[in-house]
């Protein structure tokens, strides 16, 4: 008997980086912000196409980064977690682009005065998760 597909789902990847990247999906901007079975549907492609890419881990990404190509164009969405799952994902571009477009634009803070790091939060004491750490 062959084992569903369900069964093989995230195999490979830790428990903790499977959360993470659930977490980054369930804190994406509205319109594609992601419910709970969604993003843990979701996760393990993210991780798969990450490190296909040469995204660093997703412990110690730069979310702002990720976020900004998971979600740029939001216009005209009527389903985001397909839109995700079916384009955004697979067609991640190679940290190594990304990196070298951010360059030296970086100063610690996004320019929307965002944490870079957990864009729901303003940068600074604001930043609740950077606070507590």
């Amino acid at each position: 008997m062959l084992p569903s597909p369900r069964e093989g789902e995230g195999a490979g990847f830790a428990q903790e980086d499977l959360d993470a990247a659930a977490e980054v999906l369930q804190l994406l901007p509205d319109p594609w912000t992601q419910g709970k079975l969604n993003a843990t549907k979701l996760a393990p492609k993210l991780l798969q196409v990450m490190a296909e890419q040469g995204w660093p881990s997703i412990t110690t990404v730069d979310r702002a980064l990720l976020t900004k190509h998971l979600t740029k164009n939001p216009h005209k969405i009527t389903n985001p977690y397909r839109l995700l799952g079916g384009d955004r994902i697979p067609n991640l571009p190679r940290y190594a682009v990304v990196a070298a477009q951010a360059g030296s634009a970086s100063s610690g803070t996004a320019p929307d005065g965002m944490c870079p790091k957990h864009p729901q939060y303003r940068a600074g004491i604001r930043c609740v998760p950077c606070a507590i750490a």
